[in-house]
């Protein structure tokens, strides 16, 4: 595949992903002004379940096309030093660290917004709740929804800002 593939696949992946969490934020996170608690975490919970669930077919080849490109790149310098001494070799790793933090939280949401249903389960009932989100909105912790998913979202504008610019400096 020829690398403007990749960087097609790629930002038809970013698009995908942050417009869920955009979606998230400038959509849902208004409307729980006009319902209840219950009926705003029923709402996040089915949405977060969804989510989870169909994240994984953007995600993959996301993260997989952006080490590629990342490896491609740092490939063609003499050494790590001079490539992050560079300032496109700078700003793609800072991009980089900060889509690694990105995906921390992705990684770790069914455990900050659900960590009843995940405590005390053997590794293949982690998996499941991992993928498909175990339990029910009963469950669900709607108290950190504001702050796992603003700064999600300040991470993934942030990235598009650094990729955009990156090739400036």
């Amino acid at each position: 595949m020829a690398y403007e593939h990749i960087v097609l696949i790629h930002l038809l992946c970013a698009i995908f992903f942050l417009g869920a969490i955009a979606t998230e934020v400038l959509v849902l996170a208004p409307l729980h002004r006009h319902l209840t608690m219950e009926e705003f975490r029923k709402i996040e919970f089915l949405m977060f379940r969804r989510i989870r669930r169909t994240y994984p077919v953007f995600l993959l080849p996301l993260y997989g096309s952006g080490f590629w490109m990342y490896w491609v790149h740092l490939s063609g310098a003499e050494n790590i030093g001079d490539f992050v001494g560079s300032g496109f070799g700078l700003m793609l790793t800072i991009k980089l660290g900060l889509a690694m933090g990105l995906f921390t939280i992705f990684a770790t949401a069914p455990y900050l917004f659900m960590p009843k249903v995940a405590a005390g389960m053997g590794f293949m009932q982690n998996l499941k709740h991992f993928f498909i989100v175990t339990g029910d909105d009963r469950d669900f912790r709607i108290d950190r929804f504001d702050g796992v998913h603003y700064l999600a979202f300040g991470l993934g504008i942030v990235i598009v800002i650094i990729a955009k610019t990156m090739y400036f400096v």
